[in-house]
């Protein structure tokens, strides 16, 4: 038992608490009515319930998967009305009706979501905007079906097994269960491998795809559960109020919703349940004031913002300290992570043909052609715009070639074309790079950043969060091995916390978790010292060696190339002008032709 629920409090992560305290919680509420309050102060309790809920659903959306929605209060209302409709013409029981209108408001999410995710920011603002209102016009105008501006009256109370929720007490514990079960609900996801997707997409989309994580896939599952969130939270209002109209979803509800989140801190569960408690007593507190309600309102939701962003700065810094201090003394020797056998030296893994790209008027890649054979490390030397990081976006498909092909030939034997594939396609394929400024994913550990490799091929679930009860454990040997063999993190580092170098080693670390066909490395050593690049090399030709691991490596440091290369490509305005071993006639002549260039003498010391 000891093994399930720890005594030791201080010891219990995040995620272990959150289930405990929600449970002493609920037993402390579930009491509250014996009590003997009044129905007034029975019904605001009920609404802080019912806006728990919807700021929990929310949640999933703008603060797990980043997505600015203000028209959100649209799938509260298609559940409410649909309950409404489906008990007052069908005589549909309550528990199905509940199924029925959250599963149509997680419908009705996917339908807006897929045509709603290509856009980004301000745009997916206003686009989900106009949709909580199209909603909301629309139950005003169908007067046939949603009796208009008039609303539905006498809608059913909510009949269970025979139990029917009548009176406040009732209806009390039924909106405490609405409300653990959406805090439970958003728990789950949120401290899942699902919600560690949806973390990377908010934090950087490009690096995302970069390891083989789908964004749109998880955008729509983001837009789904939190619309399911919010149609059961409208069956719930229109089975309570017995009465809905559309002047009960509007904007104004969309904000409220919105500031509940955005007060509790984006992602978070706890704070986001004090926030809605907050946004909803207050009021009520001040509601005496009369004309100064509205200002003294105002003042204190500041003054709880500015100590919040206080409290969150100095967590930040405490969890930096810890980081510090806990660095590993020792490490475990690495498993290989490849379980495939290594194909023989010579054979082709990757053909460039032909490939070119124009940006505009400036052609930064024209007509490049070559292959890389397997078990190589290949290192691609050219001044600053000969087209380098262009030719590893193309091949990685973070940006389509106009003309060429790309082909891979995997260890099955298959030759797979990349050419039209989308980056998370081609990084599931087995071509993954790295970047010139580390893309980490900041709101989570280091070593999580690797795990989200290692799910690169093993793509979590749709229903894994619902249905899988584990729990993150920091012993994950595998992942924070790979990130120690390439820098100094631990379990606890943040990313935020980390210096430039190790943020550059942690990514080549998730790279490389991915087990890659082959590995594009876009300058590694660029702001090392002589012996940190010494340790990297050393590191790049362990991957070599013991892992297979083919790489096309991006340098500037030509002894650092020499040393870590079997090959050198030379580049020059979009073309391959020279290739062959480091020390070569052929590769020396070309790079000091690219050097004596007078438009590009400054790129390679």
């Amino acid at each position: 038992m000891s093994a399930i629920l720890p005594l030791d409090w201080g010891k219990l992560t995040a995620e272990r608490r959150l289930p405990l305290t929600a449970l002493a919680l609920a037993l402390a509420l579930a009491a509250f009515p014996l009590t003997g309050p009044s129905n007034y102060l029975l019904h605001v309790i009920v609404l802080v319930f019912v806006y728990v809920s919807l700021g929990m659903g929310l949640n999933i959306v703008v603060g797990f998967a980043g997505l600015l929605d203000l028209g959100y209060v649209a799938f509260y209302a298609v559940g409410a009305y649909s309950y409404a409709l489906l008990s007052l013409h069908y005589q549909i029981p309550f528990i199905p009706a509940l199924l029925v209108g959250a599963g149509l408001a997680a419908l009705i999410g996917v339908l807006l979501g897929w045509p709603t995710i290509r856009t980004r920011g301000d745009y997916l603002a206003l686009v989900t905007l106009g949709f909580g209102e199209i909603i909301r016009l629309l139950l005003r105008n169908w007067d046939s079906l949603t009796n208009g501006p008039r609303g539905l009256m006498n809608i059913p109370s909510p009949s269970v097994m025979g139990f029917t929720f009548s009176n406040p007490a009732r209806f009390y514990y039924l909106g405490l269960l609405l409300g653990m079960f959406s805090i439970c609900f958003s728990w789950k996801i949120k401290y899942s491998d699902v919600g560690q997707q949806l973390a990377a997409i908010q934090d950087d989309e490009v690096a995302a795809a970069s390891i083989g994580i789908n964004p749109a896939r998880w955008k729509l599952y983001a837009f789904a559960l939190g619309a399911f969130v919010a149609g059961m939270s409208g069956v719930f209002f229109a089975s309570w109020q017995q009465f809905v109209s559309p002047e009960s979803f509007t904007l104004g509800e969309s904000i409220l919703v919105l500031s509940i989140v955005v007060l509790g801190g984006m992602g978070r569960l706890w704070p986001t349940v004090a926030a809605a408690a907050l946004l909803v007593l207050l009021p009520e507190v001040l509601r005496g004031l009369e004309t100064y309600r509205i200002l003294v309102l105002g003042v204190l939701l500041v003054v709880i913002v500015v100590m919040q962003e206080k409290l969150r700065l100095s967590a930040l810094k405490k969890r930096r300290s810890t980081s510090l201090r806990n660095k590993p003394s020792e490490v475990a020797p690495l498993s290989p992570l490849r379980t495939v056998p290594r194909r023989p030296i010579g054979k082709t893994l990757l053909s460039v043909s032909h490939v070119s790209k124009h940006f505009g008027g400036i052609c930064a890649l024209q007509d490049v052609s070559f292959e890389i054979m397997n078990c190589e490390i290949v290192g691609l030397v050219g001044a600053n715009g000969a087209g380098k990081t262009t030719l590893f976006n193309c091949i990685a498909q973070t940006i389509p070639a106009d003309t060429g092909k790309i082909y891979l030939h995997n260890n099955n034997g298959k030759v797979l074309s990349l050419t039209g594939q989308s980056a998370f396609q081609a990084a599931r394929l087995g071509v993954v790079r790295t970047f010139q400024q580390p893309r980490l994913f900041h709101s989570l550990p280091a070593v999580t950043n690797v795990k989200l490799g290692q799910q690169c091929r093993n793509i979590p679930a749709l229903w894994e969060p619902l249905v899988h009860f584990k729990y993150s454990d920091g012993s994950d040997s595998s992942a924070a091995n790979l990130l120690h063999r390439f820098g100094s993190a631990t379990y606890e580092t943040m990313v935020e916390g980390m210096s430039f170098v190790d943020q550059k080693l942690t990514e080549l670390a998730r790279a490389i978790a991915t087990q890659p066909e082959i590995l594009l490395v876009d300058e590694p050593a660029s702001g090392m010292e002589p012996l940190a690049r010494q340790s990297l090399s050393q590191a790049l030709r362990w991957a070599n060696e013991t892992l297979g691991l083919t790489m096309i490596v991006i340098e500037h440091d030509l002894e650092f190339l020499r040393t870590l290369c079997d090959r050198i490509v030379v580049m020059d305005r979009g073309s391959v002008i020279a290739t062959g071993a480091p020390q070569s006639d052929q590769v020396v002549r070309a790079i000091r032709r690219t050097l004596e260039n007078p438009e590009t003498i400054d790129a390679i010391a």
